[in-house]
């Protein structure tokens, strides 16, 4: 017979095993969430890490600038990198130089745009303008509250952005009367729409996206500087009021936005437009009903006007 021997170990709790248990069962759970949270941030795509981390812009920005280029840095770049205050966000495409970079810009590469996981990237083409978006979304994610857009082939005139710095203030809103917006039918599209060009001195020039049938539109804004009446019976008056502002657009000398219709028929082949609007004409602020379409290439957005 084979004897065996089991040793038999008896364990008898006290007092200050029950405290480590519990302290442990209450730990648990924090280390739980702990090791998530570090989940979740370094390895879910789309997760943002912190700014330091993962951009030149100071935590505390609030105003941001948003290019696409396919180019290396233009003189318009490299001023616009210099300007204190601002955030400078270059969004990439396939054509960019693998090899892009300049002080204080936030440069977002094609590989660095995936990695930031917005579901929008499904419906963005590469080797397009649209790909601006997802500069966008990344200054709100930021907590942009003001977003500069523009185009790396313009250049300032001035020494800053000609941003309004109180964006609620009195202005002069045209046309000063709606009645004839709220009355027209279909058929009178036109008595909406507005060139704003021709308010800055140049009536036989219109801005892209104006509809050609409207070319003839007799909505247009006083002539002459300053403006002195402000009554309520014409509807192409002007209006002094308190007005909150969201969209802020600029004009751009040279060769501004014009379609192309503009383009074949009134430039000879060859020749460049040079084009200059008057600096003297004030801000003007456009009433509600009123269409005047707007682009991406001096424009300044406020958050509030979501």
């Amino acid at each position: 017979m084979i004897a065996v021997a089991r040793l038999r170990v008896e364990f008898v709790p006290t007092y200050k095993t029950y405290r480590y248990l519990v302290t442990l069962l209450l730990l648990l759970p924090l280390l739980v969430i702990y090791v998530q949270l570090q989940h979740n941030t370094e390895q879910i795509p789309g997760s943002m890490l912190p700014i330091s981390r993962h951009s030149s812009c100071k935590p505390s920005t609030r105003k941001f600038i948003v290019v696409t280029t396919i180019n290396y840095p233009t003189e318009s770049v490299k001023k616009l990198a210099s300007l204190e205050g601002w955030c400078l966000i270059v969004v990439g495409d396939t054509k960019t130089p693998e090899d892009w970079a300049w002080p204080n810009c936030t440069y977002l590469s094609l590989e660095k745009q995936a990695a930031l996981g917005y579901k929008t990237l499904e419906h963005v083409p590469e080797n397009h303008y649209s790909r601006k978006n997802i500069g966008y979304l990344y200054a709100i994610q930021q907590g942009a509250e003001v977003i500069y857009e523009t185009d790396d082939d313009n250049l300032l005139t001035g020494s800053g952005i000609p941003i309004l710095k109180n964006p609620e203030l009195d202005l002069f809103i045209f046309p000063d009367s709606d009645s004839e917006f709220q009355n027209s039918t279909k058929n009178q599209m036109c008595n909406h729409v507005l060139n704003i060009y021709d308010y800055f001195g140049h009536p036989t020039i219109w801005p892209r996206g104006i509809p050609l049938a409207c070319l003839a539109s007799k909505l247009r804004p006083p002539a002459g500087v300053p403006h002195t009446f402000t009554t309520n019976v014409s509807q192409n008056g002007v209006l002094a009021k308190r007005c909150r502002i969201g969209v802020e657009q600029g004009l751009a000398n040279g060769d501004p936005d014009l379609d192309a219709i503009f383009r074949l028929t009134r430039i000879p082949a060859g020749e460049p437009i040079s084009i200059l609007f008057n600096p003297e004409t004030p801000i003007i602020g456009l009433a509600d009903g009123t269409f005047s379409p707007y682009n991406s290439q001096n424009t300044v957005y406020h958050r509030y006007i979501s």
